[in-house]
């Protein structure tokens, strides 16, 4: 039995299968398994999971029908052997000491969950780098954004064992998973800050074409999230009510990277913090001070601006 196993969703990405699996055929840790979840992918990614699965045992091929991303990782997560768990999303790739290092320090450390950084990058440059401090991550506090994701991450299996991605949801569903793990399902939750991870910024992702359902989506994450922590007696803890502050500002954030923005939903969602600038960059700052005085077409100019310039 392999003792870490990795999980790849594969959907409609044979431009850039090969480079995921590859990287992690190249790890120098060896003891693992990756399952391979083909989502009913129409193009030849079923195709290059089964001929990766032919030349090396360690890869298992799983093929569905088209659920959605949710699904696939939760297929992968019924599938699992191993005692930990690692998601890979298959348009990104993994150098090739991540797994060693991460499962070292896990089992050094007696944690339950190893975070790494990750690199955002179009594989011409990179982008940004984001890595969490050195140490134990004190949670909510530490649970920024990039950490939302179920990537970068090494789990032991009994942190997630009983917790499933939701389905019918395209936007803060991995937000979701890594919420129920960190609030409520682990207590020792390790970081490094070596940036292992590669995050490839793909203009045809979700996160880069925000629609009306994905916003949607997110403020019904919000709202479960919200009720999770009235459950657990959590509600009137101000680190996790200032967190979801910031999720809830996210949203509104979200309705600027739409290709057809919504003002008059920019207003109507979480109306309470319209006037509120203590949260997010200055571009977001600016543009809420512009909404105010409904200067639409002031904000619709620089918003195209920065979108030609990749900054927003």
């Amino acid at each position: 039995m392999a003792e870490i196993s990795i999980i790849v969703p594969v959907y409609k990405v044979e431009k850039y299968l090969r480079r995921c699996i590859d990287s992690i055929a190249a790890q120098t840790f060896t003891d693992w398994e990756c399952i391979l979840v083909d989502d009913g992918s129409p193009d030849d990614s079923g195709t290059i999971c089964d001929e990766y699965a032919e030349n090396d045992k360690r890869f298992r091929v799983f093929h569905q029908e088209n659920a959605g991303v949710s699904a696939a990782r939760n297929k992968g997560l019924d599938e699992a052997k191993g005692e930990w768990i690692c998601f890979v999303d298959s348009d990104d790739w993994i150098e090739k000491e991540m797994l060693e290092k991460m499962y070292n320090l896990a089992v050094k450390n007696k944690a339950e969950v190893v975070v790494c950084g990750c690199k955002m990058t179009d594989t011409i440059s990179i982008e940004k780098k984001f890595n969490p401090k050195i140490g134990w991550l004190n949670i909510p506090v530490d649970f920024v954004w990039y950490m939302h994701g179920p990537w970068s991450k090494l789990f032991n299996r009994m942190a997630i064992e009983n917790i499933r991605f939701p389905l019918n949801i395209t936007l803060g569903e991995d937000l979701y998973f890594v919420f129920q793990v960190f609030a409520f399902h682990t207590k020792t939750i390790f970081g490094m800050d070596s940036s292992f991870y590669n995050y490839f910024v793909n203009p045809n992702s979700v996160t880069k074409t925000i629609s009306p359902k994905n916003i949607l989506d997110h403020i019904d994450v919000n709202a479960m999230i919200e009720n999770d922590l009235n459950i657990n007696g959590f509600y009137n803890d101000n680190q996790w009510q200032r967190w979801l502050q910031k999720e809830k500002a996210n949203v509104k954030d979200n309705i600027f990277r739409m290709k057809q923005i919504d003002f008059q939903l920019w207003w109507k969602i979480y109306p309470e913090l319209n006037y509120n600038f203590g949260i997010g960059d200055w571009k977001s700052k600016v543009l809420k001070l512009l909404m105010i005085f409904r200067l639409y077409p002031i904000c619709r100019c620089i918003i195209n601006w920065k979108r030609k310039r990749q900054s927003f």
